[in-house]
């Protein structure tokens, strides 16, 4: 029974029972111990953060359903989807600058010591200061 229990878990998130009305089919992505972001099949947007939900606005129409690698930092949300990258600004997203090397795809995004690292194409990509 746990080892279903923490399967359940891990897969679609715990029980919020403080969590956004009718938010069915929801992506449930883990960015830490205590701390997760999920998305509504309306495109709502949410951080979870030790039984916390802080809403993050829609996610970007651009990125349909597809989200491929996901970050936090200081309370907000980095995205990419596709070859595009997005940031929150409290519940609104907006697009963050490409390197100006066209990356084909993202193999990864983390954010450590202030700094947003992006990679791809057998490169890595970094901006500071977000």
């Amino acid at each position: 029974a746990d080892k279903e229990r923490l399967l359940e878990v891990g897969q679609v998130g715990p029980r919020v029972p403080d969590g956004p009305a009718k938010c069915q089919g929801r992506g449930w992505h883990w960015l830490g111990r205590n701390r997760a972001f999920f998305t509504c099949d309306d495109r709502r947007a949410f951080v979870y953060d030790s039984g916390t939900v802080t809403p993050k606005g829609k996610f970007p129409r651009q990125c349909g359903s597809t989200i491929s690698w996901l970050a936090s930092a200081g309370g907000e949300v980095y995205a990419t989807c596709g070859t595009s990258l997005w940031k929150t600004d409290a519940q609104t997203w907006r697009p963050i600058e490409a390197p100006k090397e066209r990356m084909r795809e993202f193999s990864s995004i983390a954010f450590a010591d202030g700094c947003l690292f992006v990679a791809g194409n057998r490169t890595v990509w970094r901006r500071c200061g977000q």
